[in-house]
């Protein structure tokens, strides 16, 4: 009987135990959208592409039902920041939901996007404009650590009346 009972808590401690550490890993959201704060110009990790001089307040992205939208027909620039919600180690990855609507401008141009946590380029994407709508679902490895509560940036530029979202970052594994 007790071998019995012993097999049971085996059973129960590596079953359930994997609940257990699935929760370590913490899965799931890394920034709550809700959070975003504007950057002052000069924490920008792409001082190179700050536009000479902003004709606009640099506003917050917009949050919706279902993502988080920059929209550039008041501002073509915005730069904000998201404190991490959980750990992040090398090996894991890391889930990324961003959107665009067909991007158009006067000029042909380019737009670019990039997420940068502690300095270390997480993602980025350089799309011409004039382009077609696209959708990113990437799953993207860690090459860095990252505590709880550093800082995730989000850069974000581009020319003419455009519609960018985030729909999620989350930690997959």
């Amino acid at each position: 009987m007790k071998a019995r009972h012993l097999a049971l808590s085996l059973f129960l401690l590596v079953n359930v135990g994997g609940c257990t550490s699935h929760t370590q890993n913490n899965v799931g959201p890394i920034i709550d959208l809700a959070s975003a704060q504007v950057l002052d110009p000069e924490d920008d990790p792409f001082l190179q592409d700050q536009p000479d001089s902003f004709d606009c307040q640099r506003p917050l992205p917009i949050l919706e039902a279902d993502a988080l939208e920059f929209n550039t027909a008041n501002c073509d620039y915005y730069l904000v920041r998201f404190p991490l919600l959980k750990a992040l180690r090398v090996n894991q990855s890391v889930s990324i939901l961003f959107w665009y609507s067909d991007l158009r401008a006067s000029e042909a141009t380019t737009g670019h996007v990039a997420i940068v946590i502690n300095g270390q380029l997480l993602w980025e994407k350089s799309p011409p404009i004039p382009s077609s709508s696209r959708i990113f679902q990437e799953k993207v490895p860690l090459t860095f650590n990252a505590e709880l509560g550093e800082d995730l940036i989000i850069h974000l530029h581009n020319h003419g009346e455009n519609s960018w979202k985030l729909g999620s970052l989350e930690l997959i594994h």
